[in-house]
């Protein structure tokens, strides 16, 4: 998560939750500008559909990127058949370099359609409803009950038969679009899961090792008292931030996927937490509260946003890793002063965080099934998904962090120079990065129990039942709706 603000195509209200945005959105205006450098770096034409939307902002771009080999595509024709692609703003460049390819190749042709993120959704169940051909690929995210609300109804499994390999995608991204009945429905364009940055002069200061800070929370949180009494602040994460009620609940979910198990059945039907590793999760959160390692100050500030900021003025141990805003001088991310690894976790040795990958699938209602699969073959390539990593540029001249979700990429040295927090992403993956995106909201859930956590009403045994009890009430709700 980059900061409160972590979706790729959601607006304010709703991006709280899973995916990057701070240059996502901020830029969403400014990056389609880089699309004719990208273009040029996968070694194709920067012609675009003249209605795609980003067309005339591409020819805007600079050219200056080093060239890279050409996108391997089927050699099969599809000249005469023009893709209509239900997509995001965000992932438009990489989309168009793909169709570029694409067509150079076979003769087809794809338009890129940026659907406002707030008309998704609707505009699938409407696609889903009426069974519209109109549309080929289809936008997905792990995120907002995507997958359990339109992943077998709008989408074909995605299969190596149809696509070829997939085993070099990573393994979260393909579970997190992965469907109750084990099929994977769309394809990851890019996954960045949340990170962990503490200050290592800060450690250094209390007589602990800067290099190698504890890797779990109940080691973090025995050092709360030497912060404190050097007057440091161990953590700000605003549990109760003010922006939305969506961080309670995100920040029990980093700390539960580092167990490893299951926060809901696939079907979204039972709680996964009704258990002994759910009571002694709370045990732990009610620990962070007592030793005041999660600052009871700063509970209630805006968003993640303003707890960066806090720590890039340099008295705050640790924190949620960010993009926004961006740290300089000695506060940089990989400074002498500044380390970056992944999340923390409930036990040594363990990790847990959210992430989850936006992505496209063929829908199950479109004419042009074959030529969606030849066109996915060139634009979820690994010479395309390089060139989206490495040469992606704003109007600004800074490179837009497409954050790759293939393993032969996510080591590649070119990747790793442009986006230093890629093998950091890699590490984090290894863990358990699952959002859990049910299709019903149980965030107000959270949220009361642990405010009443941390004002003391609740112990954690007490919250642990109030949690489960209203999940719970919330599914039987669902269900029988």
């Amino acid at each position: 998560m980059a900061d409160v603000i972590r979706s790729s195509e959601a607006d304010l209200g709703q991006s709280l939750l899973e995916r990057t945005l701070t240059r996502r959105e901020v830029l969403r205006g400014t990056l389609l500008a880089g699309g004719a450098a990208f273009l040029a770096a996968c070694g194709t034409s920067t012609a675009s559909p003249s209605s795609s939307p980003s067309s005339a902002a591409s020819a805007a771009a600079s050219a200056s990127a080093a060239p890279a080999s050409p996108s391997p595509v089927p050699s099969e024709s599809w000249a005469g058949v023009t893709l209509q692609n239900f997509t995001g703003g965000y992932m438009i460049p990489w989309l168009d370099a793909g169709t570029a390819a694409w067509k150079t190749a076979t003769g087809g042709d794809a338009k890129e359609n940026n659907v406002d993120f707030a008309q998704k959704q609707i505009k699938q169940a409407g696609i889903i409803a009426t069974q519209d051909s109109s549309w080929d690929m289809m936008y997905t995210t792990a995120a907002y009950g995507y997958i359990p609300k339109f992943g077998a109804r709008l989408l074909l499994p995605v299969t190596e038969d149809v696509f070829g390999d997939l085993s070099d995608f990573f393994d979260n991204s393909k579970k997190d679009l992965t469907t109750p009945d084990g099929m994977l429905r769309a394809l990851p364009l890019y996954d960045s899961p949340a990170v962990w940055g503490w200050n290592k002069s800060l450690f250094q200061k209390i007589g602990e090792d800067p290099e190698n800070p504890p890797d779990n929370y109940p080691a973090l949180f025995k050092l709360a008292p030497k912060f404190k009494a050097a007057g440091i602040i161990p953590c700000v994460q605003p549990w109760l931030a003010t922006q939305a009620i969506l961080f309670a609940q995100l920040y029990f979910t980093y700390i539960w996927n580092s167990t490893g198990q299951p926060m809901f059945n696939p079907d979204f039907t039972q709680v996964g937490f009704d258990n002994d590793m759910g009571k002694q999760v709370f045990s732990l959160i009610e620990e962070g509260f007592k030793s005041g390692f999660w600052d009871p100050k700063y509970m209630n500030i805006t968003n993640e946003h303003d707890a960066y900021k806090l720590f890039g003025q340099g008295n705050v141990a640790t924190i949620r890793e960010s993009e926004s805003p961006v740290l300089t001088g000695d506060m940089a991310q990989f400074s002498a002063k500044h380390g970056v690894r992944q999340m923390p976790g409930y036990a040594s040795g363990s990790t847990g965080s959210t992430g989850g990958p936006d992505g496209l699938g063929v829908s199950k209602f479109s004419k042009n099934a074959n030529a969606c699969w030849s066109w996915a073959k060139a634009t979820f390539s690994k010479e395309i998904g390089k060139a989206a990593a490495t040469t992606v540029k704003d109007s600004t001249g800074a490179l837009v962090l497409y954050p790759v979700a293939r393993t032969s990429l996510s080591t590649d040295p070119d990747v790793i120079k442009a986006q230093p927090l890629q093998p950091v992403y890699t590490l984090q993956n290894k863990g358990q990065t699952n959002p859990w995106s049910t299709p019903y909201d149980t965030t107000p859930v959270f949220n009361e129990v642990i405010a009443k956590m941390i004002d003391g009403t609740y112990a954690a045994d007490k919250a642990h039942a109030a949690a489960v009890k209203g999940c719970q009430d919330i599914i039987i709700k669902y269900l029988s709706s």
